[in-house]
């Protein structure tokens, strides 16, 4: 099963603030180059924070947040699987999370409750 990623955007994770920087992904390998301590790594975090609910780096769930607005780490990814769009939106400080398939809301439990087998089942991936 092919997994084709659009976009993610996020805002206040780690450094980045509280204003959304989105990144648009190409069909086909996508390169990200930067200097070095730019969010490159933070941009993997944020990618595994919205699709499984804790970071990519060995760090705790509560260092995502960024340290000077410390709320509203909220996070965004769209991506499509065969003919369907998928968009998941999953946040910290406050919990949040939301699933959208071919733009309707699916019936989800608390992102707290949640947990990876049940998002799989209802990709059905």
């Amino acid at each position: 099963m092919h997994v084709q990623f659009n976009s993610i955007k996020f805002k206040n994770i780690l450094s980045y603030s509280n204003q959304f920087t989105t990144l648009k992904f190409d069909s086909g390998l996508n390169l990200i180059k930067a200097a070095n301590g730019s969010g490159k790594s933070t941009i993997l975090d944020a990618l595994a924070f919205v699709l499984f609910g804790k970071p990519y780096r060995n760090i705790k769930l509560a260092k995502l947040v960024n340290r000077i607005n410390e709320k509203n780490l909220i996070v965004e990814v769209d991506f499509d699987i065969g003919c369907d769009n998928y968009v998941i939106t999953r946040g910290y400080c406050p919990a949040m999370f939301k699933l959208k398939k071919n733009n309707e809301d699916l019936n989800v439990l608390s992102a707290k409750k949640l947990n990876q087998e049940e998002i799989d089942k209802m990709l059905r991936y």
